[in-house]
């Protein structure tokens, strides 16, 4: 759950532990997809960001909003 206004933030971080379908963690690139959305279930998409991220020992980071900004409203 976000606090506050997306139009105030120029980033967020976001860390996340990934594991594959055997529950070990995972060591290389991944590509994701970060979306924001208006609900909580069944909620529109408001913004996405796509980013190849360096996964290692499951452990990964990424800042979002760096290739495309938040939307102002």
């Amino acid at each position: 759950m976000l606090v506050g206004s997306l139009a105030e933030a120029q980033s967020l971080t976001y860390d996340g532990y990934l594991t594959d379908a055997a529950d070990r963690p995972l060591n290389r690139s991944v590509e994701m997809t970060f979306k924001l959305f208006t609900a909580n279930e069944g909620g529109e998409a408001l913004w996405s960001e796509r980013q190849t991220i360096q996964v290692e020992d499951g452990n990964f980071g990424a800042t979002l909003g760096q290739s495309e900004p938040f939307p102002a409203d």
